[in-house]
């Protein structure tokens, strides 16, 4: 029984990734900077949580060094598709230290940010938590330089 239970949660994974179909969300480019939001395949798993991966990737030949006013650098966002509201981060704005941080990803190369997501779970600080239902996410990154929102991506937790 626990074993079927299984095989259907990560059919369940797969579907939903599959919906997905399985690639990035339409990149959002300035300048030589691409950012991307990817599901990412769950090997061991349930239908109640969706991992992705927030693509920064500079295209260009030279290092790109990004300035943030604040810890926050690539963040996610999670909607709501049915009534289009922002449900991550509530109240629709992350809550970041008010430092001076940097990033710099090299020519070529590919920052990656992985987020969870989980429906109707306990608070944990390693997921984004959500009620059950169909969500969008999308990654956006704002520095003194770039302005940059990624495709949105759709996804449902169960």
């Amino acid at each position: 029984m626990a074993r079927s239970r299984s095989r259907f949660a990560l059919l369940a994974v797969a579907a939903v990734c599959a919906a997905c179909g399985g690639s990035p969300s339409a990149p959002s480019q300035s300048g030589p900077l691409r950012l991307t939001v990817e599901p990412l395949q769950t090997l061991v798993g349930s239908e109640s949580t969706a991992d992705f991966a927030l693509k920064l990737q500079n295209t260009g030949s030279t290092p790109v060094t990004l300035a943030f006013p604040s810890s926050c650098q690539v963040m996610p966002y999670i909607v709501e598709r049915a009534s289009g509201r922002i449900v991550a981060p509530a109240g629709g704005g992350w809550v970041c230290a008010t430092v001076l941080t940097s990033l710099t990803v090299a020519a070529g190369e590919t920052h990656v940010e992985t987020v969870h997501v989980a429906a109707a779970r306990p608070v944990d600080a390693v997921m984004i938590n959500v009620p059950p239902g169909d969500y969008s996410i999308y990654a956006k990154l704002e520095d003194s330089t770039y302005k940059l929102q990624s495709a949105s991506l759709p996804f449902s937790v169960r």
